[in-house]
């Protein structure tokens, strides 16, 4: 199985380099900052890149992005259990929202338990977006504008350099502010079924 990986590592140094490919042959574990490949003609089954097992046996009909229908067997069963419909409804999430997909993340200015804001700009973008994880958290130091969360489809507006406090409790729930910009308006309240998501 392990015939197919191949480690690099930061160090440019080939006898070091050598040295952990020898380790991986050996079947011994390497760590220390290292990057991890696997070879593309690794049939999947050994990579760990694809799930084979009874939870997805069945058919399904897509008709968008985390819409889907008419499920039959036991691949009904998994996308009608909470966790699924909790990672779908995170997915459409993120799909709406373009700092959750490639924004700088930062927590500076957030605080409580689990909470950070993420920007993204390009010439047709202006994306930021707050969010608290399971728990209230107050982000200070803002830009000024509509914050709409796109949970509650809750609005709050502030002046230039305000705070917002977003309440949330419960394993799994979140707050998810996002700025209405000019170039990139609040989602608003983006629906799905997470039961975790209130």
């Amino acid at each position: 199985m392990l015939s197919n990986i191949r480690c690099s590592s930061f160090q440019d140094s080939s006898n070091s380099r050598r040295k952990d490919l020898e380790r991986v042959r050996t079947n011994t574990q390497v760590s220390d900052m290292r990057i991890w490949h696997v070879d593309t003609s690794a049939p999947l089954s050994t990579t760990g890149r694809a799930y084979y097992g009874d939870n997805i046996e069945g058919s399904v009909q897509v008709s968008g992005f985390g819409e889907w229908s008419n499920a039959t067997g036991s691949m009904k069963t998994t996308l009608e259990s909470p966790l699924s419909k909790h990672l779908s409804h995170l997915n459409k999430i993120r799909r709406e929202i373009p700092a959750l997909q490639k924004g700088q993340y930062s927590n500076e200015g957030c605080s409580g338990g689990m909470s950070f804001k993420r920007r993204f700009t390009d010439d047709s973008t202006d994306s930021f977006v707050l969010v608290s994880v399971s728990g209230d958290a107050t982000f200070s130091g803002l830009p000024g504008g509509t914050y709409t969360d796109v949970v509650t489809g809750d609005s709050k507006t502030i002046s230039e350099g305000g705070s917002i406090t977003a309440s949330c409790s419960g394993k799994g729930n979140a707050r998810i502010y996002v700025l209405s910009t000019a170039k990139t308006p609040a989602p608003g309240k983006i629906t799905g079924n997470s039961p975790y998501l209130k």
